[in-house]
C-alpha cells in the first residue's frame, strides 16, 4: 500500500494515459545514462513463428537493412554467450561502427551466427508492415532505406 492507501501499479497498463506517455520518453534517456535496460517480452512460448522469408534470394537488393535495426534482445539471448549485446545500450543487439549488427558479415551481407539468431531476427518478415521494400514482390527497395546508416552505403 502506498502512502495514500492505494496500491502502487503492477503494470503500465494501469497508468495514466499521460503517465505512460511520460514513462515511455524517460525510457531512451535512462538507458542512454545506463539507469535502465529492456528486455523484449517475446519467448519462444508465445505462439510467435519464425518468417519464411528467403534472405538470400533477397539481400542483393535490401543489402541486410533489417541488420542495421537496433531491438532488445529476450531476458534469455542477454543471459546467453552466443548473442552480443550493447554494452552502453543494455540489452539491445550490439552494432559496429557502420550501423549493422556485430554479427553480420559485411563481405557476404549474412548472418554470422544464424542457427543462433535472436528470436526477433528469425520473426522479421521483411515483406510486412513497415518495410524496406517498395515492391517486395520485385525486390525494388524504397527509397531512403539506408539513410539511418553512418557513413558509406552498404556495399
Amino acid at each position: 500500500m502506498s502512502e495514500k492507501g492505494r496500491r502502487p501499479p503492477s503494470s503500465p497498463e494501469e497508468l495514466t494515459p499521460h503517465l505512460q506517455e511520460r514513462l515511455q520518453s524517460l525510457v531512451p534517456r535512462l538507458i542512454e545514462l545506463g539507469l535502465g535496460c529492456v528486455h523484449s517480452a517475446e519467448s519462444e512460448t508465445d505462439g510467435g513463428t519464425d518468417s519464411s522469408v528467403d534472405c538470400l534470394d533477397r539481400i542483393h537488393a535490401c543489402r541486410a537493412v533489417c541488420c542495421s535495426y537496433r531491438f532488445a534482445l529476450t531476458e534469455s539471448e542477454a543471459d546467453g554467450e552466443k548473442i552480443l549485446w550493447d554494452r552502453q545500450k543494455p540489452y539491445f543487439i550490439d552494432h559496429g561502427g557502420n550501423g549493422y549488427c556485430t554479427h553480420h558479415d559485411t563481405a557476404t551481407g549474412t548472418c554470422l551466427i544464424w542457427e543462433n539468431r535472436p528470436l526477433r531476427c528469425r520473426r522479421y518478415d521483411c515483406r510486412s508492415e513497415n518495410t524496406p521494400w517498395k515492391d517486395a514482390e520485385r525486390h525494388i527497395i524504397r527509397p531512403g532505406t539506408f539513410d539511418h546508416l553512418p557513413g558509406k552505403k552498404p556495399w
